[in-house]
């Protein structure tokens, strides 16, 4: 077997990976941890993906830039990833949570985060600053945007990737349909234009879109920063390009990972902006030939989960613990349950004549008998109590206070009680009985539908 690929080490860039994201549009996971700390195929968090990404790609000085809310993030990085700064200072892997060096507010966007960590970034001597986001799933070789940023003898590089305006996701918080993403005008790689989600209606079919990662020189960054901005996008690209400083765009389709091993993993790239979108990059890896894929021995994550396809039918009536299509992790006891296209976190306990269908545990929740669950994400710790049926009847949901996203997909947030239903409120982070949302749900024979097709496909 082959091992795992690593880069050498490169010397004179310093990695940072922003993980102090509220995560509101992806309520209630974020209710008590920060986005980056939201578990992932089930053993690891979004952060880890972007950090992963940066040490194979050889760059071995990384921080975590954090604010409230991080702790569950770094009691995993601290614990699997054990990386100090050596006497030459050559490898490290820190947490940065904001000390309120500069004045006692939080961080209102990433530029903010950078102006308040810049003391790091002034006793520094890297030549380049990588500034990532710690929510987004994909694999990257950084080391090429470096070699490009580099060539472009470039300020800034922003990484962007092509799409089609159909394909993009539509944020219409403001009343206005609006890109997801902000759209990149450019000219022999060289940024010419850039917009912060701009109206769907004013743009041509083909964009590039900024996938928030971004290379600086760092004294040029320094300079930016001295003005305060907000944001990266908004504000330090704006400023670069008001005063004529060189920004590069890296097109992320070129990019090449060793050990992908087919053109569905090339170019994937999934923004967990919401629930439904977590939801669709989730079931992704329970795929016999997923797009993520956490087994690619050249380029792997950490400790990757269990999983298997293709298992034995599925038998009315009996006891039988099976999972199909399904990723789990260690420490699990399945009791007689059936589980499809799932994803089961560590230390999970589901008992006898369960069935669970495209849903994702994470850590500690146990699941009594007869239950029924579709759909549905079941936040840590959560006790589901015998005969219990989630997923199946949207009113009856709704009437306990579970989380429906547009698409309908549920999610039982950490903290719930099934003895005391209650709801909450999204936008005033407290539990309200009052809690209403609309959404549509899958028919009731549609569940069966898929779940033939499993069974004829096992």
């Amino acid at each position: 077997m082959e091992l795992a690929y690593e880069m050498p080490y490169i010397p004179n860039i310093r990695g940072i990976i922003l993980a102090g994201g509220a995560g509101s549009r992806i309520k209630p996971l974020t209710l008590k941890r920060t986005k980056s700390a939201i578990r992932f195929g089930g053993e690891h968090r979004l952060g880890e993906i972007v950090l992963t990404n940066m040490w194979r790609s050889g760059i071995r000085k990384i921080h975590f830039f954090t604010q409230s809310l991080y702790r569950s993030l770094s009691k995993d990085i601290n614990l699997y990833y054990p990386v100090r700064s050596s006497s030459l200072d050559t490898y490290s892997i820190e947490i940065d949570p904001i000390q309120h060096r500069y004045g006692e507010e939080w961080s209102e966007g990433s530029g903010e985060t950078l102006y308040y960590h810049r003391n790091l970034l002034e006793d520094t001597n890297e030549d380049d600053i990588a500034v990532f986001g710690g929510d987004h799933v994909y694999f990257m070789n950084i080391k090429q945007m470096l070699d490009h940023h580099k060539e472009m003898d470039a300020d800034l590089t922003i990484c962007a990737i092509p799409k089609k305006k159909l394909s993009c996701p539509i944020d219409n918080r403001d009343g206005t349909e609006r890109i997801a993403f902000g759209v990149i005008k450019s000219l022999d790689n060289v940024v010419k234009g850039f917009e912060e989600k701009p109206s769907y209606d004013s743009l041509p079919e083909k964009i590039f879109a900024s996938m928030g990662n971004y290379i600086f020189k760092r004294e040029s960054l320094l300079e930016i920063l001295k003005e305060k901005p907000t944001d990266i996008a908004h504000d330090i690209v704006r400023i670069m390009l008001d005063r004529n400083m060189k920004v590069a765009l890296y097109d992320y389709s070129t990019n090449e990972v060793p050990g992908m091993i087919n053109e569905r993993e090339k170019g994937y790239w999934m923004d967990i902006a919401d629930i439904d979108l977590y939801f669709e990059a989730s079931m992704d890896l329970v795929n016999v030939e997923p797009r993520f894929n956490l087994y690619n021995p050249l380029w792997p994550m950490r400790d990757p989960p269990s999983k298997n396809v293709h298992s034995e039918g599925w038998i009315k009536g009996k006891r039988l613990g099976q999972m199909i299509n399904s990723i789990f992790c260690p420490g699990i006891i399945n009791s007689g349950a059936t589980l499809y296209e799932s994803i089961i976190s560590r230390n999970v306990r589901i008992h006898s004549y369960t069935e669970i269908y495209q849903s994702i545990l994470f850590p500690e929740v146990k699941i009594g008998r007869n239950c029924n669950i579709m759909n549905t994400i079941i936040d840590g710790e959560v006790i589901v109590p015998d005969n219990t049926s989630i997923g199946h009847d949207i009113a009856y949901d709704k009437s306990r206070g579970i989380h429906i996203s547009p698409e309908g997909h549920r999610v039982v947030w950490k903290g719930y009680d099934f003895n005391f239903p209650r709801g909450y409120d999204p936008n005033k982070y407290i539990e309200s009985p009052d809690f209403e949302m609309t959404a549509i749900t899958l028919p009731k024979d549609l569940r069966e539908n898929q779940k033939d097709r499993l069974i004829s496909e096992a």
